[in-house]
């Protein structure tokens, strides 16, 4: 069995690969009976936590070809306290507006007429006045990071997409969320037979 590289998420800098989590993806050789012997770089990672990067020898020239980068991998702050090699997790606070607790009742009209409900990144605060590509390139600058003015205009053409395309998202979303509880609320004014 030949191995099948995936090596969408790499990034080949400075004659070194790096998976997708921006770990050093070495390159190994294969102990499996079907491919033994065969060379392949891949995410270091334990099973569960893999990004799914993997490369053979075989596709090396090519991948270097499409994943080349002047610029390094951005480097990772381990979250939270690792225990056993997994970060530990704490639990979400409970709130007490969840959707279960008014989807059934009166208030549900209220539900979609509260925005605040949900933390959302518009809801961030840090800078009023200013648009977020700017408060980016001014948190970069504080840090010391000296921008070219072409990488600027690329950051923020960049992020003005992104910000669309989520926009439209929402909207539709909260479209489609405005539809389903007009529906819900003929059902219940039917009689609520067909919701079991």
């Amino acid at each position: 069995m030949t191995l099948v590289s995936n090596y969408a998420n790499g990034t080949f800098y400075g004659g070194r690969w790096f998976c997708g989590c921006g770990l050093d993806a070495p390159w190994r050789t294969s102990t499996k009976e079907n491919s033994r012997g065969e060379k392949f770089a891949s995410c270091l990672k334990s099973r569960g936590q893999q990004c799914g990067f993997f490369l053979t020898a075989e596709d090396d020239a090519t991948a270097r070809m499409e994943k080349s980068s002047d610029i390094p991998p951005a480097p990772r702050t381990p979250t939270g306290k690792q225990i056993g090699g997994l970060p530990q997790s704490l639990p979400t606070p409970e709130t007490g507006t969840g959707l279960n607790t008014s989807l059934f009742g009166s208030s549900r009209r209220g539900y979609l007429q509260r925005p605040d409900d949900t933390p959302t990144p518009h809801r961030f605060r840090a800078d009023e006045n200013g648009d977020l590509p700017s408060l980016i390139l001014r948190l970069l600058q504080n840090d010391g990071i000296v921008l070219k003015s072409s990488t600027e205009s690329a950051i923020r053409h960049v992020i003005g997409d992104r910000l669309v395309g989520y926009e439209a998202k929402l909207q539709n979303s909260a479209e489609s969320l405005e539809m389903a509880f007009k529906k819900l609320d003929e059902l219940e004014k039917g009689g609520g037979s067909a919701i079991s």
